[in-house]
């Protein structure tokens, strides 16, 4: 049987619980999580459990940062696996200050970024470089969604298509409209959809230009569609599976809803642009009174 992997994941806003267990089911591992409060339970926990991996954002409780948690993590406990995920209003790191430190650090969104480093930290990197590795795809941050105005469309539409469930969710898997989708697991459906739909910059330029998709997966009890909302969002929708006439609903009343929600994006939907990267101020960190070291 196949080994549970512990992972401690330290983020205050609690979004990179649900990536990290979307990005584990898609990879298929067992795992357990375990999510703490504070940078400073966390060290403890550290020096108390060896962890397969840690996950934590950059910004913590206050007391330290990500990068500042990680080094002393480090020296609680050597050769731990580190991934450091910054929020999209957080600074860009310079990657001279990550040379030294034997860590992960990317910004949010990281999609498939995010699922490669979760196998680098459990698997090494390695073994990940010497298999199939996944093309990554940075497309810089995600614009801002109209959530309420898109619910409202989403309901719409699967009132007019006859969908028993439907959501809408960024390409790094994070659903942000949920919709009477309780039969399945909307977390790990959207963490595996998000990824493939951020290929489709470089289909454009194949088929001229913006490109609509849509994707249909046939199951015994439920028939899925996902419709892509430019290059940073994607609807999908549920439907029973006994359900007739979908096909020509979705292809018509589907992509009405999916312009709709385009509309509201405006040009954003369909560009994207690389952050540039600024340097972070750092400060010096204090060895932690009453460590403990490492069982």
């Amino acid at each position: 049987m196949a080994s549970i992997h512990r992972i401690m994941v330290i983020d205050t806003r609690a979004h990179l619980s649900d990536l990290v267990r979307a990005a584990m089911s898609m990879l298929g591992r067992r795992y357990a999580i375990y999510e703490v409060p504070s940078a400073e339970s966390a060290l403890d926990e550290v020096a108390r459990v060896e962890f397969d991996l840690v996950v934590a954002a950059y910004t913590l409780d206050g007391t330290m940062n990500g990068l500042e948690f990680a080094k002393r993590a480090i020296r609680e406990r050597a050769g731990v696996a580190i991934v450091i995920v910054a929020a999209e209003n957080d600074p860009m790191i310079d990657a001279d200050q990550l040379e030294e430190l034997p860590i992960q650090f990317m910004h949010y969104p990281p999609g498939e970024k995010f699922v490669r480093a979760l196998r680098v930290g459990l698997d090494g990197a390695d073994v990940v470089e010497a298999s199939e590795g996944i093309v990554e795809v940075d497309l810089g941050p995600i614009p801002t969604l109209d959530v309420d105005k898109a619910r409202t469309i989403l309901v719409n539409t699967m009132r007019e298509v006859g969908a028993i469930g439907g959501l809408i969710a960024d390409r790094t898997g994070r659903v942000v409209v949920d919709e009477r989708t309780g039969y399945i697991d909307k977390s790990l459906i959207a963490g595996v959809l998000g990824p493939t739909f951020a290929h489709a910059p470089k289909i454009a330029p194949q088929i001229g230009g913006q490109g609509w998709s849509l994707k249909f997966y046939d199951g015994n009890r439920y028939d899925l569609f996902a419709l892509s909302l430019g290059y940073h969002y994607f609807a999908a929708f549920l439907f029973d599976d006994n359900k007739s006439g979908v096909f020509g609903a979705m292809t018509r009343f589907g992509r009405l809803g999916a312009d709709a929600i385009i509309k509201l994006l405006g040009d954003s939907a369909w560009t994207f642009e690389q952050p540039a990267p600024v340097p972070v101020p750092t400060s010096p960190t204090a060895p932690r009174p009453g460590s403990r070291p490492p069982k």
